[in-house]
């Protein structure tokens, strides 16, 4: 009665353990600007391919040269940009396609 008493105290502890150690859980807040990007390349609305989208618009290429910028150029920084940026250009974007503003 002994040998079985130790053997289900010593289960139980290596139970507890492991149940201890790797049953670990971390949580963290998630910004909601991460949030609103991971949806929206989801959705497939990505603020990089809106951006890529206006840069290859005809009046937006024509109106870029005509001040001088070179239309490939423009599309390489817009390419180019970090996703916090291409965030920060989208509203614009959206100014610009409805001239609403946002």
């Amino acid at each position: 009665m002994k040998s079985v008493k130790r053997f289900f105290s010593m289960l139980m502890i290596v139970c507890i353990a492991n149940f201890m150690v790797l049953q670990t859980a971390s949580a963290s807040l998630i910004p909601t600007d991460q949030v609103a990007r991971t949806v929206a390349v989801a959705n497939g609305d990505s603020p990089h391919d809106r951006l890529a989208e206006l840069m290859s618009r005809s009046d937006v290429v024509a109106q870029l040269e005509k001040l001088g910028v070179n239309a490939d150029d423009a599309q390489t920084r817009v390419a180019a940009l970090t996703d916090e940026e291409a965030v920060l250009l989208a509203p614009a974007y959206t100014f610009l396609m409805t001239n609403r503003p946002v």
